[in-house]
């Protein structure tokens, strides 16, 4: 069986960690790539990698399975680039690492014989993230089912898990994961906002909440379902409090809407924790809803 090796197109905060951990997992990096010649250098010295670059100019260059880590929109134009230096890639893997796209846009290699994928780790990085970055994290996987098969393995030796999706499924799971990290840093700062229409000091009340925050989140990991973490007045079927929230907010409609709209995705979960009366339910709804 041919030995796994790995070459990295792109070597931003996601490229440089992929690179690194494969690495570390004793998969061989065959050859680095970078806009930055300078930084594709450094870490292929640092990896002992065969080749480097701003970019592969033949197919030789490459290992068994090449990563794209580009920006989404340069991934088509940077297989048509890989697609225009052979004729024939059969054998070779290549896989980009968007959360959004498919391995569609990896059309004009898997023409020419390629095994085409996608692998998107759930997960955020940045310039200060490593390897260990990987533990316990998901990769969705889309693509061959012959790659598949090797990012399976690959991501297992990061100490990730995986999930296969369709590539019809692979937009919504992205806008899923958007909504999961990224808004909820933008949940926090709507949390804030309506502390500042008390009058408190947003820098000042955030570090108090971070605990609260910290806490759900780790309810959330250790339930059995997400009603069994719901608590608060929604939950208690606290319809005066709730009403009082309502008040304090009618003067700013952009965080009473916020406010609603989650409430009623709260009523929902307390209707199937069991915690409310239908009464309660429906008294709430009427409450969220009454805009």
């Amino acid at each position: 069986m041919q030995k796994t090796t790995i070459s990295i197109i792109g070597l931003g905060s996601l490229g440089k960690v992929l690179a690194g951990g494969l690495s570390e997992a004793g998969f061989s990096i065959r050859s680095v790539y970078n806009r930055s010649e300078e930084e594709a250098t450094l870490l292929a010295q640092e990896l002992d990698a065969d080749h480097w670059g701003s970019f592969p100019k033949t197919k030789t260059e490459l290992g068994s399975i090449t990563f794209i880590a580009v920006p989404d929109r340069s991934i088509e134009y940077t297989a048509k680039q890989l697609a225009a230096i052979s004729d024939d890639f059969m054998g070779q893997s290549f896989v980009h690492c968007s959360g959004n796209e498919s391995s569609e846009c990896l059309a004009s290699l898997q023409q020419k014989g390629a095994d085409v994928a996608s692998f998107h780790p759930l997960q955020t990085f940045t310039s200060a993230s490593d390897a260990s970055d990987f533990e316990g994290i998901y990769f969705d996987l889309e693509g061959d089912v012959d790659v598949i098969s090797q990012l399976k393995t690959l991501s297992e030796k990061l100490g990730a898990h995986h999930i296969v999706v369709s590539p019809q499924a692979k937009p919504y799971l992205h806008a899923a994961a958007v909504m999961a990290s990224n808004y909820l840093v933008a949940l926090v700062e709507t949390a804030g906002a309506i502390a500042e229409e008390g009058g408190m000091d947003k820098d000042e009340i955030l570090p108090a909440l971070m605990p609260l925050i910290e806490k759900s989140v780790n309810n959330i990991s250790q339930s059995s379902g997400l009603e069994d973490a719901l608590s608060g007045p929604v939950a208690r079927g606290d319809i005066v409090t709730v009403n009082e929230h309502l008040k304090l907010l009618d003067n700013n409609p952009q965080l009473s809407m916020i406010y609603r709209q989650l409430g009623k995705t709260a009523v929902a979960l307390a209707e199937r924790k069991q915690s409310i009366t239908p009464e309660q339910k429906d008294e709430l709804n009427k409450l969220f809803n009454d805009e």
